[in-house]
């Protein structure tokens, strides 16, 4: 199945603001992103998929480290980048680095990406090509959780609820941090962040205000099932031994 858009024409948003403190002691003070993997990197595994997946944009937001982080990637990437600095990285979570990137996404539908999430290509192809037309494609793995994980719920393939406070017991499965975006929804998804930062919300995760959506506005979100396929999301070093296992 093909997305009505052209891959080409997606863009791309990676957040790569944060320190990475629960893996610290393995990046000897450097950005987790950048951490090796296989003849690669964590960031530029992603960033290869990307490549080969036809995508020729991408936005990335930095914010510990920036210097090191935009040094690889300048080096590392041949298509259009933009590379957007988060002041308040120690203070603010995903949502705000992503909310400073948006005014770089409007009339595009684009790809959003956690930079410490690893995955095959496979998961890539998937995600992109998923349910032509929909508003938003989660890739999600089907699994039992735990705690700390990005846990939803799921109805007739849709994600009906996103959050990390769920009950694991509850969870149909774990968000990956991949996602497919419509440009179409971007202004709402900005008025959300923007009202949540009014409520003080500056540590939310990009979640809280897609699941505002989904409460409030309807918001449709696919599933995209990975289930089985190979990825990894590295917060802590037995994470990173285990992208090592898979991809290394």
């Amino acid at each position: 199945m093909t997305s009505t858009t052209p891959i080409n024409k997606l863009k791309a948003v990676i957040l790569a603001a944060g320190k990475g403190t629960r893996i610290h002691r393995l990046t000897n003070g450097g950005p987790k992103s950048l951490l090796p993997l296989g003849d690669s990197t964590l960031l530029g595994q992603s960033l290869r998929h990307f490549s080969a997946q036809g995508i020729e944009d991408i936005v990335i937001v930095t914010g510990y480290r920036r210097d090191a982080i935009s040094e690889y990637v300048r080096r590392e990437w041949s298509g259009n980048l933009e590379i957007v600095f988060n002041p308040h990285y120690d203070t603010t979570n995903v949502l705000y680095s992503f909310w400073l990137a948006m005014p770089y996404l409007d009339g595009s539908d684009f790809l959003f990406l956690h930079a410490d999430t690893v995955f095959s290509r496979e998961i890539l192809e998937h995600v992109s090509a998923h349910e032509p037309g929909a508003q938003v494609v989660f890739a999600v793995d089907d699994h039992p959780c735990e705690e700390e994980e990005m846990k939803v719920q799921i109805e007739n393939g849709r994600v009906t609820l996103v959050t990390k406070q769920m009950s694991p017991d509850s969870a149909n499965g774990e968000f990956l941090g991949l996602a497919r975006i419509s440009a179409d929804i971007l202004p709402r998804l900005r008025a959300h962040a923007e009202q949540l930062f009014d409520e003080g919300e500056f540590s939310a995760f990009f979640e809280m205000s897609i699941q505002r959506m989904i409460d409030r506005d309807g918001l449709i979100v696919k599933v995209a099932d990975v289930t089985g396929m190979p990825w990894r999301e590295v917060d802590f070093p037995e994470d990173y031994s285990a992208a090592r296992e898979m991809f290394g």
